[in-house]
């Protein structure tokens, strides 16, 4: 779930599940929009070897350079 606070237009997003005792659920505060969910949940998965590389970027010498 997305949620858009009407005071002050911070955004949180919610999971909730159901589980075996219950209802659990995990909350974040984001700075993503609606529309950047929708996006979000529509796109494809990220591969392994996507997951690799962005690894291997974010610990290189370029990454700080950008």
């Amino acid at each position: 779930m997305h949620f858009t606070c009407a005071d002050c237009r911070s955004h949180f997003m919610a999971v909730v599940m159901a589980a075996p005792r219950g209802v659990g659920t995990v909350g974040m505060v984001t700075d993503l929009s609606f529309s950047d969910v929708q996006k979000l949940y529509l796109a494809q998965p990220l591969t392994v070897d996507e997951v690799i590389e962005g690894h291997k970027f974010i610990n290189s010498p370029e990454f700080l350079k950008n």
